[in-house]
């Protein structure tokens, strides 16, 4: 809950926070549940995919329709044939190497000594991944934790009258934008959220201003009112 409400005010932050915390808590070094916060994400992201994946299967036409629309092929040429963008990435390998070649004259700087550390307790954290005692119940609970994702967009829609008649496959489809609304760097996904989920209702003709509305209704409830207010009663059940 920490992690969701700091992200409201500064994108991504929250993972640090939430790293930091847990340290407190577990008595363990910053870098190594650092570690363990990238594993969580890297399963978040396969989870996520898997729903895209499905969201495609079960509604391609609509989406790949969307896409083929909204689709700016030109804007990414533009990029890929920036001599910029191509110096820059000389500039990088050039110091990458460089880097690897003189590492050992630089081996005993006290600096360095703690970046290597930081990336050995970064390492350590990931490898928590091959050494869980129940990997079938973490599967288990990721997927879990999304299909509740998924239900707290889908259930909404009977609740609003211009979405009452969307079924759970157009839920799913307008969950997998929110959710790529919410991976946009944005402070907790504002802006971002409301723009895709009003793009999805809009490929089953729900109206741009009922579209946004819906997002701002379900965005304040599921990102702002519930973190906070789980926030709130655990601030206060601790005292």
């Amino acid at each position: 809950m920490i992690s969701y409400f700091a992200n409201l005010g500064l994108s991504r932050v929250g993972e640090l926070v939430r790293a930091t915390t847990l340290s407190r808590y577990e008595k363990a070094r910053t870098n190594q549940v650092m570690g363990t916060v990238v594993v969580d994400r890297m399963i978040d992201a396969i989870t996520m995919l898997l729903f895209v994946g499905v969201a495609f299967l079960l509604d391609g036409r609509n989406i790949f329709n969307y896409l083929s629309r909204n689709a700016q092929v030109d804007s990414i040429k533009s990029i890929l044939y920036s001599p910029y963008f191509w110096l820059l990435g000389v500039i990088l390998g050039s110091g990458l190497i460089l880097a690897y070649r003189y590492r050992s004259r630089y081996s005993g700087h006290p600096l360095l000594g703690k970046a290597v550390d930081l990336l050995r307790g970064f390492r350590d954290g990931m490898k928590t991944i091959a050494k869980l005692k129940r990997p079938g119940w973490f599967i288990a609970h990721s997927i879990f934790i999304w299909m509740m994702y998924y239900l707290m967009t889908w259930l909404c829609f009977p609740a609003y009258d211009p979405t009452a008649n969307l079924g759970p496959v157009a839920g799913l489809t307008t969950f997998v934008f929110g959710a790529f609304g919410i991976v946009i760097p944005a402070p907790g996904g504002m802006g971002t959220y409301q723009f895709l989920v009003s793009e999805a209702l809009a490929i089953y003709h729900i109206p741009g201003d009922e579209g946004f509305s819906f997002s701002m209704i379900i965005f304040f409830s599921i990102q702002i009112f519930l973190p906070s207010s789980l926030d709130c009663w655990e601030l206060f059940s601790c005292h």
